[in-house]
């Protein structure tokens, strides 16, 4: 799995879940290396992952922690898409870290003109 970058590794955690293959050791394996390089992962990889990973696999809350802190600290690349699909992400696992929505709502708020209507429907 080393040799899988942060795409690759969302991808296959992705398509995992999308065949309900409920492969726990193998969603623990993608977890691994998706947690120790979240920090290189796009919005989008950010956000496949958590769904991926969090629906089925008993690595959830690690997952969702880890990529809480990441968007919070890299809030200023995500953009008004990528606040918006973390945001859809964790309302689809039913995660409700307060932390994060608290930190995605000042900026959504202020860069409220840069979403567009996929955005304010998510």
């Amino acid at each position: 799995m080393s040799v899988f970058g942060t795409q690759n590794i969302a991808n296959m955690a992705w398509a995992i879940e999308k065949c309900n293959v409920h492969d726990f050791p193998l969603l623990e394996a993608l977890a691994a290396p998706s947690l120790r390089n979240i920090w290189q992962a796009t919005p989008q990889d950010l956000c496949n992952t958590l769904w991926a990973l969090t629906r089925s696999s008993a690595c959830m809350d690690r997952v969702a922690s880890a990529t809480s802190t990441t968007t919070t600290d890299r809030m200023s690349e995500m953009g008004s898409r990528g606040l918006t699909n973390i945001a859809w992400s964790f309302a689809i696992v039913q995660n409700k870290h307060c932390p994060l929505f608290d930190a995605i709502s000042a900026p959504s708020i202020r860069s409220m003109h840069d979403f567009n209507d996929q955005d304010l429907a998510n």
